[in-house]
């Protein structure tokens, strides 16, 4: 199997650091917005997924995944259920992890899954990150920060190995009914991941257009399915109760 020597890598406490203080210097940028009640929730779903392949404010290859859902659960039910499963060590799909609590907030994880692409190929990605919880005016607010090393046997092309930051924003917000700024039963789950390739080359970028970016996606996929059919199954859960 293509990728099953590599094992687990465990991060030294100075990369948590190193994430952490991303996380807290991402927040201080997003908290005049977060705190800024009036700002309008929309009532329509959207996904966009945007690959920047030219120089500007981004990095040439940079990719950004962003979606907002409203959500039939209370605000504190959906940022439960998504700590929770940080608590517990991450999502099912990751064949091998390592959690720390850092603080109250702040979660660290060492993990390892394996990604199968439509071709039979596989790609492992080794990943260090970092989570915390934040409270804001407008809800609670999940920060993530990332490193990855992915690393494939590939009929066609051989093996590589390609490192990517990875950067996320949850944000959890009652929908007010009517202009109302009360608790409600429906809420939007705003989410912003960004992967940002260590390697700007021709080369690395169509590796990561034809590699990366779709396994990256079917993650990032999986992983929202999972958090809605965890909330479906305590609602359920309660209502049988």
């Amino acid at each position: 199997e293509p990728g099953a020597g590599y094992q687990l890598r465990l991060a030294s406490p100075s990369v948590f650091d190193m994430l952490e203080e991303r996380v807290n210097t991402r927040f201080r940028e997003l908290e005049a917005s977060l705190n800024d009640t009036s700002q309008h929730v929309s009532s329509v779903d959207t996904e966009l997924i945007q690959v920047y392949n030219k120089n500007g404010d981004r990095n040439m290859g940079t990719v950004e995944f962003k979606r907002a859902q409203l959500l039939p659960f209370q605000e504190t039910a959906i940022s439960g259920i998504i700590w929770s499963i940080v608590e517990m060590g991450g999502f099912p799909d990751g064949h091998d992890s390592r959690i720390i609590r850092r603080s109250e907030d702040v979660y660290a994880m060492d993990s390892r899954l394996t990604v199968c692409l439509d071709n039979g190929d596989s790609v492992s990605m080794n990943t260090h990150s970092v989570m915390k919880r934040f409270l804001t005016a407008t809800g609670t607010v999940l920060l993530l920060e990332s490193n990855s090393d992915w690393t494939a046997d590939l009929e066609d092309s051989g093996s590589w190995v390609q490192t990517t930051d990875e950067g996320g924003c949850f944000v959890i917000r009652s929908y007010g009914i009517n202009g109302s700024r009360d608790p409600s039963d429906i809420s939007q789950l705003h989410s912003e991941l960004t992967l940002r390739p260590s390697d700007p080359s021709e080369n690395a970028r169509r590796t990561v257009n034809d590699v990366v970016i779709p396994s990256f996606r079917e993650i990032v996929e999986s992983r929202h399915q999972f958090v809605e059919n965890a909330l479906f199954d305590c609602l359920r859960t309660t209502r049988v109760a």
